[in-house]
């Protein structure tokens, strides 16, 4: 990514800095998707994820997250492919209205504030959309992630269970 986006290397290597955003070698092509996996499987193992429809995925790249998630026992039942681009209407105008009630916050992270100031909104009807191809060059990578997330508590998740939990950090 440093090599491929100079123009925002330095950003992204105060974030790593940070430690809001993990460095990974050109030989490790799967550790982004084998460290969501492992976070999903300490989070199942504490019985905090529902066993249906618990963790989305975009279509994109989906084999590939599917293969982690099931090698670290997340089951099929507990995926859900989140519709992108104006699919994500819903969240867009729900967080939205969330921020500007003061019942969402984001953790106040420079990581975060760079990427939903990269957000470049685009209005068509009643659907709006937030895409990589309106933002250019920049990242709106956690902003999505956070879009996709508020589908799935649309639906009103309930936990599995609660189970003695030890958090060991990332």
């Amino acid at each position: 990514m440093f090599k491929e986006r100079p123009e925002i290397a330095p950003r992204l290597l105060n974030f790593v800095e940070d430690g809001d955003l993990i460095e990974l070698g050109d030989d490790d092509t799967s550790g982004d998707v084998r460290r969501v996996a492992e976070t999903a499987a300490r989070l199942s193992a504490a019985g905090l994820l529902p066993q249906q429809g618990a963790i989305g995925v975009d279509t994109t790249n989906s084999a590939a997250i599917q293969f982690q998630m099931f090698g670290a026992g997340i089951t099929y039942e507990q995926l859900v492919i989140v519709g992108q681009d104006w699919r994500l209407s819903p969240a867009i105008w729900g967080l939205e209205r969330m921020l500007k009630q003061g019942t969402f916050r984001h953790c106040g992270q420079p990581l975060m504030a760079w990427a939903a100031g990269n957000a470049k909104p685009e209005i068509k009807g009643s659907a709006v959309r937030i895409t990589k191809e309106i933002a250019g060059k920049a990242k709106i990578d956690p902003l999505m992630a956070t879009f996709n997330a508020i589908m799935l508590m649309l639906r009103d998740p309930v936990a599995a269970g609660p189970q003695e939990f030890e958090y060991t950090g990332m």
